[in-house]
Parts: C-alpha cells; sequence; structure tokens
C-alpha cells in the first residue's frame, strides 16, 4: 500500500460493494444502541445483536436484533386465543399508547418506531405482579430489526415503506402527494400515531372474529 497500488483482487466496484454494506451495519449498529438505551415497561427490551449465517445452515450475513421470547405472541395473536373482554384489550391498548408517548418523549431526538402495528407488539406475562397482569410491548424498531450482506445499498424509500401498506400513513405511501421530497421524511410522529390509530382498529377487528 506504501507504494500507492491496491492489494490483489481490489477494485473500484468492490471498494464501492463494500463501503455500501460497511455503511448499512454502521445504521444497524447505531439503531440498535438507541433501542438498547430504551427503558420503559412498555418496550421489549434489546437483548443483543446475533449473526443469522452462525446459527442456520447456508444463511448469508445477517445481523438479527434478539428480544425476549413472548410466550403470548403477538397482540393480534394473543386477542384472537384468549377471548378478552373489552377492558382487557383496552388494558393492551392503553399499553402500546404508553410505550409510543415514551418513544417520543426521548430526548434530545424522539425515537419514531416506523413500523407499528400488530405483529410489532409483543405479549408478556409481568412477573413483577402477583396477579400476572399481561402487558402489551412495542418491539422492531426503525432500522434496527435486521441487515442481509444480499442488500448492497441503504434504500430509504424502502425503509419509508417498510410494514404492510394497509396499516401506513397515507403520507409513507404517497410522500409527494402531501409535499414531502424525501421518503425518509415521511416517517415522523406524526406518522407513528397514524398507524397506532390502526393498529388499535386492526386489533378491535381480531377481537370480533
Amino acid at each position: 500500500m506504501a507504494s500507492g497500488k491496491s492489494p490483489p483482487g481490489w477494485s473500484p466496484s468492490f471498494e464501492n460493494t463494500l463501503t455500501k454494506h460497511m455503511n448499512r451495519v454502521q445504521i444497524c449498529l447505531r439503531e440498535a444502541w438507541r433501542w438498547s438505551q430504551l427503558d420503559h415497561p412498555n418496550i421489549t427490551p434489546l437483548l443483543g445483536l446475533a449473526n443469522l449465517r452462525e446459527v442456520a445452515r447456508n444463511a448469508p450475513f445477517q445481523l438479527c436484533t434478539v428480544a425476549p421470547w413472548a410466550t403470548h405472541g403477538n397482540i393480534m395473536e394473543y386477542i384472537h386465543s384468549a377471548a378478552l373482554s373489552l377492558p382487557e384489550m383496552f388494558i393492551l391498548l392503553r399499553d402500546i399508547a404508553a410505550g409510543l408517548v415514551y418513544l417520543h418523549s426521548v430526548e434530545p431526538t424522539p425515537f419514531v418506531h416506523g413500523g407499528l402495528n400488530g405483529n410489532n407488539v409483543l405479549v408478556f406475562r409481568d412477573r413483577s405482579q402477583s396477579q400476572g397482569r399481561i402487558r402489551a410491548c412495542l418491539v422492531d424498531f426503525g432500522l434496527s430489526g435486521m441487515w442481509n450482506e444480499d442488500e448492497s445499498t441503504v434504500d430509504v424509500t424502502a425503509m419509508a415503506l417498510r410494514g404492510n401498506p394497509r396499516w401506513l400513513a397515507w403520507e409513507r405511501v404517497e410522500p409527494a402527494k402531501y409535499g414531502i421530497p424525501n421518503a425518509s421524511l415521511s416517517i415522523t410522529v406524526h406518522s407513528d400515531v397514524f398507524e397506532m390509530m390502526r393498529t388499535f382498529f386492526q386489533a378491535s377487528i381480531v377481537s370480533t372474529l
């Protein structure tokens, strides 16, 4: 390298690919670190990161977040199987709201969930209480879900559309229609609140089935 020559096998395209991969990893690590700093009864704690390649045969390098196992599954599965009363369901919906209020109160920059729906709300039994109250906790925040080596670029448009379009805020589906020049700018505390209300609607539909 002292002579200014590139090492064998090195090429501009390889360097560009490596840079893109490293940028993506750095984004995931940054968001995972932010998640690890959260501390609230209605936020699922982050236990760490894992490489899928180390636990699954022939799997690609893939950063995955690790969280506690939710024995009751997500809120949609739990509501469908537990035959909750209306007051009991409202308690879980209140948990969702409390978790989101906490995220948006993080300083100096509010933590935007960016993908809130019924599948991203886990249900745990609270062992700290004698009655063992069921508790809903938010999970799967922002960019911290995973990174795959096959994804060579950071696609902010894809991230803005992360999740099922049925539950996304309208400005995230069609940002230009609402005067938003960049798709990534459509992910805000306001879109989170909209998606929380749709999650409530989603849960209420399941409870009637």
